[in-house]
């Protein structure tokens, strides 16, 4: 309870910070993917959960998992580029037997807009996993991966977005690693002088190990930007097949500053 409270601490002063730019905040959140807007240059952006929880059951094994304030801080570069740091300070993973708490792994990326127009942008995230999480929590191996996000703007009100990801992921049976690819389609409508967005999405991971498993989810999300500087996000991602999780609720924040 007390990791708890000084984490929620130590993101409300980063939050309060007050900044001053002209576009609105363009977060990674809500919904599934990335999106390939960076933060502008010498400015620093925030996206974490304020609740996630998901519920799983593999071979018959139920299990919860929460994850609290894991935040992802961006500092922008340059006009086209940022760098990420995304940690997970407050794991807890419940199945009937037992009970995990702990930290989870931390993960750089560097984004770097590829594309960038009216209607079309494209960019390309490198991402690096330290393995610092918890024995019961992390596999304890650096893993990595690259994922291409890309946006596509029909008019003010609708756009689509997709990302594709190729993970490079550590074996469950030996010391060799394999591949998990992932992608995903998300439909987009703004509502009109609100700062609200809905999300649609259908995302599918495929985890190509010795004995390969592939996922499928819907996925449905709302943000709304409150304040030029300020997103609130809320989703819930739907398991469409046994070998994805049964569902996924979140709750969430940005803050550009």
């Amino acid at each position: 309870m007390k990791n708890k409270f000084l984490s929620f601490i130590s993101i409300l002063t980063i939050l309060i910070a007050v900044p001053a730019i002209a576009n609105d905040i363009c977060s990674d959140r809500p919904g599934l993917g990335s999106a390939p807007c960076t933060v502008p240059p010498n400015h620093w952006q925030i996206e974490s959960d304020l609740t996630n929880n998901s519920w799983s059951n593999t071979n018959g094994t139920k299990t919860r998992t929460a994850i609290y304030l894991d935040p992802t801080i961006k500092l922008g570069i340059s006009p086209v580029s940022d760098i990420e740091l995304q940690f997970s300070p407050i794991v807890n993973i419940r199945t009937i037997e037992k009970s995990t708490h702990g930290i989870g792994d931390m993960w750089f990326k560097y984004k770097q807009n590829l594309l960038q127009s009216d209607n079309l942008s494209i960019a390309m995230v490198a991402m690096i996993k330290a393995p610092v999480a918890d024995k019961q929590i992390g596999n304890g191996h650096w893993e990595g991966g690259i994922q291409v996000p890309a946006l596509l703007t029909i008019d003010p009100v609708w756009s689509v977005s997709s990302t594709y990801e190729i993970d490079f992921l550590k074996n469950d049976q030996n010391s060799g690693t394999h591949v998990q690819l992932q992608h995903s389609v998300t439909l987009q409508k703004n509502i009109p002088d609100s700062g609200i967005s809905l999300q649609v999405g259908l995302g599918t991971v495929w985890d190509l190990d010795k004995r390969p498993v592939r996922q499928y989810s819907l996925s449905t999300s709302v943000g709304w930007i409150i304040q030029q500087d300020w997103q609130l996000d809320a989703g819930i991602n739907w398991g469409l097949n046994r070998a994805a999780p049964e569902r996924v609720f979140y709750t969430g924040i940005s803050r550009r500053f």
